[in-house]
């Protein structure tokens, strides 16, 4: 619920709480008591609810840190040692998991706790609770605790539904079928002793005929029968029955039962390709292989058991990307990384067998550990408002008991004296008072919260839309959740990853940088490189025609940095071709690229890689070399490192990273500050004058450096430069590439000497072994050999943006909402990005935040000066993940930045963290009351700002589907986001506010006839309805005129909406649900239930002097008004998309009223008291034709009310909807009389059926007429 601007374009954007507070002057007061009640509610209630709730029983426990992690030893388990957990002293948990929240004997109590928690059920149980006390009540015992019993049940059947299923889903993964090494029947034994046999009669014989169909379970079962084998030691267990330090077998294309370290594989090199994609989202398959140490002795079931290893595995955690372990064989020592593990709910593909060591099972393994965790619940922002109304309406019911008993009193003062039909009864205040509460207890409706659900159901399937489903990749939209659909029709802010979220994340390698020249890398692609600028394909000339040259030997290092400083896996498919399994697109554009240099990676295991490539004769050789360490890439360290044994044994050492990471390990690392610093200047400056010409179109051009690398030449031409000429060139060109767009990386190589490899590498081992602070102590160890690094080359990559996004971005600008961009990449890149996807403009001043270049504070105070004068037409704010961090630890700059945030029109986040683009978020939810934010993402670096936001957008990308998974709605594309919010976010914006106002509306109509007709019984609180009719009133006979309208109201097309974003600001600002807009419909509903009331009894005292005038026929014509008046206003005067689903609906109410009351007539018995019902509609006042005059009278009187006030608003005070719907209309009429024209004139070719669509550009010429769009300020 953004604050809203004053115009779209300019200004601050920021309107001042107390011109917010000026609007609902009238209801501050109402308001303050209203928040107070929820305060006091909060405080009692519900928090007494939330620690009993919490004090029911839990099945997970918090539990200490092990010292050293748990050790197991391969063959404890089939030698029947039992394991212990060192934490708790016990055994090690079962397999056996449990995802259903609720056990037999506590879910109906959680339940009841949890259901009457809500504000509205605990309302409704007070009043069926004062019902049934004899006496108080005016009306049946029933007509509040029935429907409340029937709304609380469904909710609670809902619940346990589906936690049913839950168990049922559990009950079928806990009896999957596994197989451990069981040489000496332990696991036999343990399940001989069991209640049941785990695998033996139907269930069995159904199973193996499932794994015969499936073709792989007759082999294993061989395995199993063959007589005298060592395969015989093989036993079929359930999953519940694995334990940790089991040794399983695993098949392909079966899922993996419990964590386990991989003992060996049957894949080339022992690799084994697992599926993570019920893990992580990610849709690549990873390959994993056994260390060394125990592939050598594992790869057979004899090595299994003549192995004594003892694998030490870190306690249980949620993180699924690390894992810290090692392995012990004798006297040697390995580390275990995530290399080497598998998770449970993985499936092994493309390997027929493997082996592994159970070490989590159960509730311990890393998928169950995650399930649930770091989701926070998301409330709709509507919530808020529907919480005051409910108390503001309990506040005037109360008022209305206290005036309906002074009216009382003031009745028994007067004619008291004279009522002798009362025989000196009197009513007891208490009485009295609370028999009112109980009358018009259903002011607040019964079914509000079961009919938004309902209504949420009916706008997540109306969300499906076609125009959001990518046919390249085959992806719909999906919604992960349907409490927040109407936050989509509020967003004010959204923060967007960049790669691959705004572009493309398919990266082509471009260009490179070594030797201080720029090479356009053309081969592969369909465009050329500018004429006279140097090719790859020169640089292959010269390392062939000059092979011991400087330069050759600089790019040939370089090359081979591209080709083996990764961790990809060469694939030889079918046809011979290799296809590379790589962990992230940049690393397959770059051996990609590599490969079409001529040095090709045909092999690659645990310990070696095998390259091809040309030689000098032209001849292709096969180079071997063997792997000494891998130092992995991390968010901290920001570089990879990979060692290396050359084919002539020496040790290599290649680097690949941001240059912020390498420059300062580089051997002329002082050299290369200084010139880079220098470089960094120049570009900033040029910069600058580019911005002032681009601001200042008619001003001559500033002038331009030459391009990088410009000499020319045939490729075994070009010398070699001095070292501070190759620096000042490269790091020109990183700012060159970046400025284009392109993400770079640094290359660097260093040969190490033997003794001092061997020196380090004892310490790498022992940090790599250890299991406190593992990545901490890698780090530090790994710096030490990161030194002294020679400078290779650069790369630069390109990642083109998505479709539409500059389209999508400038329609947000339109509608009112900012774009920030938060990403990992460098700064220039950024800058770039933010220009190509117009979240900068050419007339956009850019302040940068750069630690480097002073005091931040100072920046920030100056560019808050110059912003808030308000002489900036757009302000972007840049600043790098350093400078934030920087930031943040300073409380006072902390605040001024903040600040700053809020007041600016858009924000460059660059090398930013996932935590800092949370905390960005985070801001901006603190600092600017009122604001609802959007986080988008396709990585699961930008989970942390999705969990963070109001509403979490995944983009189901090509870096898997982490964020996808865990967001609340998933697209294919950015652009889509458009439809998203403008189309789909508005209708269900304008749905659920017209559901909730329409809900609240027909009870004051209906139940203020209740509180009216008390003025003629000496407000004794007499019931005007029958009590039968009072108790389903909600349920069948108003519940489809606000379901339906919560469901299909569109106010306006979709195509209207996307050409004029301006629209969207009507959530914003929140102008289908407020305070001032619920009291015009209540002030309305009022006047209406007076014209129904005095209608009524108007004509009884007129036309029903001798006829039957009982309270049941006299009641039964306002309630037939009233249900007849309530269906025809909400389904066909306010909802503007009536289908035929609409007018069935107001079919089935109406005629189901009239049903009803020939039912009533037949069942009900024959009582003498005020409500005779038995035969009345059919034999007495149902055969009178005054009856149904009375009926349509008072009926056509409040519809001509309603029309004539919605004529006065169109007419008179028209908003920005009621505009376009003209427009829309005119529109109409206009396509219509063209269709006809050529229907008559014969031209049939215009395309059938055309004169239905909105078009959007003729709408958005016309709406610029009324003052959309260009001028960005919509008419009020």
């Amino acid at each position: 619920m953004a604050p809203p601007l004053e115009a779209i374009e300019g200004g601050t954007g920021i309107l001042p709480a107390h011109r917010r507070r000026k609007r609902l002057q009238l209801s501050d007061g109402i308001e303050r008591c209203s928040e107070s009640l929820a305060a006091a509610w909060r405080n009692t209630v519900s928090a007494g609810a939330a620690k009993f709730s919490a004090s029911l029983p839990s099945f997970r426990r918090q539990v200490p840190p092990s010292s050293d992690g748990r050790h197991i030893p391969l063959g404890a388990r089939w030698q029947d040692v039992e394991l212990r957990d060192q934490r708790t002293g016990k055994p090690y948990v079962s397999n056996f998991i449990r995802s259903n929240r609720y056990t037999l004997w506590d879910f109906v109590p959680r339940q009841l706790v949890f259901q009457f928690m809500k504000i509205a059920n605990f309302y409704f149980l007070i009043i069926a609770i004062l019902q049934m006390i004899p006496g108080l009540s005016p009306v049946a015992s029933y007509t509040t605790g029935a429907p409340l019993i029937v709304f609380v049940s469904f909710s609670i059947a809902k619940e346990g539904y589906d936690d049913y299923r839950r168990y049922r889903l559990d009950k079928v993964e806990n009896r999957s079928d596994a197989w451990v090494y069981d040489p000496d029947g332990v696991a036999k034994k343990a399940m001989s002793k069991s209640k049941k046999p785990r695998t033996s009669g139907k269930g069995q014989k159904k199973r193996e005929r499932l794994d015969d169909e499936a073709g792989n379970g007759t082999e294993l079962r061989q395995m199993g029968r063959r007589s005298g084998s060592l395969d015989d030691a093989w036993t079929r267990v359930q999953w519940q029955d694995v334990r940790v330090g089991d040794i399983v077998r695993l098949a392909r294309d079966k899922q993996v039962p419990a964590d386990m370290v991989l003992l060996s594989a049957t894949g080339p090199s022992g690799i084994a390709y697992i599926d993570t994609m019920a893990l992580d989202g990610e849709t690549s398959l990873k390959s994993k292989q056994a260390c060394p140490l125990l592939a050598k002795r594992c790869g057979t079931v004899a090595d299994i058991a003549s192995c004594d290893a003892v694998v030490v595995s870190e306690d249980p955690n949620l993180d699924i990307y690390s894992f810290d372990g090692r392995v012990t064989v004798g006297d040697e020592t390995v580390p275990l990384t995530m290399n080497q593990v598998v998770f449970r709910g993985s499936t092994m593909r493309n390997t027929k067998e493997a082996y592994g060591l159970v070490i989590n099972s159960g509730e311990e393994c890393k998928i169950r550990m995650n399930a649930n965790k770091g989701s926070r619940a998301k409330n709709p922002a509507m919530q808020a408002i529907t919480n005051r109304i409910i108390f503001f309406v309990v506040f005037v019911l109360i008022m209305l008991a206290v005036g309906i008993k002074i009216g009382n009193d003031m009745f028994e003062a007067s004619y008291g004296s004279t009522a002798w039909y009362m025989f000196g009864a009197r009513l007891k205040t208490t009485e009295q008072i609370f028999g009112v509460i109980i009358l018009l207890n259903t002011l607040i409706p019964i079914s509000l919260y079961v009919s938004l659900e309902i209504v949420k159901i009916g706008q997540f399937w109306m969300i499906q839309d076609v125009e959001m489903y990518d046919p390249e990749t085959n992806t719909p939209i999906v919604a992960n959740t349907t409490s927040i659909l109407e936050n989509l029709g509020q967003v004010s802010y959204v923060f967007s990853d960049k790669t691959g979220t705004l572009t493309e994340n398919i990266m082509r390698f471009q260009k490179m940088s070594a030797g201080g020249y720029v090479w356009h890398h053309d081969m592969g692609v369909t465009d050329e490189a500018p004429d006279g600028e140097l090719r790859t394909r020169d640089l292959l000339e010269h390392l062939k025609g000059s092979p011991n040259s400087p330069l050759s030997e600089r790019a040939l290092h370089f090359v081979l940095c591209t080709a083996l400083c990764n961790t990809c896996l060469p694939e030889v498919k079918d046809n011979g071709d290799i296809e590379f399994q790589a962990a992230s697109p940049d690393e397959l554009a770059l051996v990609n690229a590599a490969r079409e240099l001529g040095y090709v990676i045909v092999d690659r295991d645990s310990e070696n890689i095998k390259l091809n490539r040309e030689g000098a004769d032209g001849k292709v050789r096969t180079e071997v070399y063997g792997i000494l360490d891998v130092i992995e890439f991390t968010s901290d360290r920001k570089r990879m490192t990979i060692i290396l044994r050359t084919p002539d044994n020496k040790i290599l050492l290649l680097s690949k990273g941001a240059d912020s990471a390498l420059l300062p390990r580089l051997r002329l690392k002082k050299l290369a500050e200084r010139v880079a610093d220098s470089v960094s200047r120049r570009t900033s400056k040029r910069r600058s004058m580019r911005m002032e010409s681009l601001k200042s179109p008619h001003d001559p051009e500033s002038p331009t450096m030459s391009p990088a690398g410009g000499r020319r030449g045939a490729g075994h031409d070009v010398p070699m430069l001095p070292d501070a000429d190759i620096f000042e060139a490269c790091f020109r060109h990183i700012e060159d590439f970046a400025s284009d767009g392109l993400r770079t990386l640094l290359f660097s190589y260093r040969y190490v000497d033997e003794a001092d490899y061997r020196s380090w590498k004892r310490e790498y081992l022992e940090a790599e072994t250890s299991l406190t602070d593992r990545q901490a102590r890698i780090d530090e160890v790994a710096s030490r050999i990161e030194a002294d690094l020679e400078l290779a080359g650069i790369t630069a990559i390109e990642d083109k943006l998505q479709r539409g996004v500059p389209e999508t971005i400038d329609k947000l600008r339109r509608a009112n909402v900012k774009v920030w961009m938060l990403t990992g990449d460098k700064r220039e890149t950024a800058i770039n990005i933010g220009h190509s996807a117009k979240i900068c403009h050419a007339f956009s001043d850019l302040f940068i935040l750069d630690a480097t270049d002073g005091d931040v504070k100072d920046t920030i105070e100056g560019v808050l000066q110059e912003v808030d004068e308000g002489a900036i037409q757009h302000s972007v704010v840049v600043i790098d993940g350093l400078t934030l961090t920087l930031v943040e630890q300073d409380e006072a700059c902390k605040k001024l930045f903040y600040l700053l945030l809020t007041r600016v029109d858009a924000v460059i986040c660059c090398r930013a963290s996932p935590a800092q683009k949370a905390n960005v978020v985070k801001c901006i939810r603190d600092q600017v009351p009122g604001s609802l934010t959007l986080a988008i993402g396709d990585g699961a670096n930008d989970i942390a700002m999705i969990l963070a936001s109001h509403v979490g957008i995944g983009i189901s990308g090509r870096e898997g589907l982490q964020a996808a998974r865990i967001s609340d709605y998933s697209i294919a594309q950015f652009r889509f986001l458009q439809r998203l919010l403008f189309v789909h976010g508005r209708w269900n914006y304008v749905r659920t506010s017209k559901y909730i106002l329409g809900t609240f509306w027909k009870e004051i109509v209906f139940y203020l006839n209740q509180a009216l007709y008390q003025r003629y019984n000496g407000y004794t609180g007499t019931s005007f309805f029958e009590s039968a009719s009072l108790t389903v009133f909600n349920a069948l006979f108003t519940s489809l005129a606000v379901v339906l309208m919560g469901i299909f109201e569109k106010d306006l097309s979709a195509e209207t909406l996307l050409a004029i974003p301006e629209l969207y600001t009507y959530g914003q600002r929140d102008k289908g649900l407020n305070f001032v807009k619920y009291v015009g419909w209540m002030v309305l509903g009022t006047a209406e239930a007076f014209v129904i009331s005095f209608a009524v009894w108007g004509a009884y005292n007129v036309a029903y002097s001798n006829e039957d005038t009982t309270i049941f026929s006299i009641g039964n014509v306002a309630f037939s008004v009233c249900v007849i008046f309530i269906n025809i206003k909400m389904l066909l005067i306010e909802l503007h998309n009536k289908t035929i689903i609409v007018f069935g609906g107001f079919l089935i109410t109406v005629t189901g009223w009239w049903l009803w009351n020939l039912v009533l007539a037949g069942v009900y018995t024959e009582s003498i008291g005020p409500y005779i019902v038995k035969g009345s509609f059919i034999h007495g006042f149902g055969r009178t034709a005054v009856w149904w005059l009375s009926v349509i009278g008072a009926l056509a009187a409040v519809v001509v009310l309603e029309l004539a006030v919605k004529s006065i608003r169109r007419i008179y005070f028209p908003n920005d909807t009621i505009i376009m719907q003209e427009l829309e209309q005119k529109q109409r009429k206009k396509e219509a009389a063209t269709a006809g024209r050529r229907g008559r004139g014969g031209d049939v070719s215009g395309g059938g059926g055309g004169h239905n669509e909105i078009d959007g550009q003729e709408l958005e010429g016309q709406g610029r007429n009324h003052g959309f769009g260009a001028s960005g300020k919509a008419p009020r």
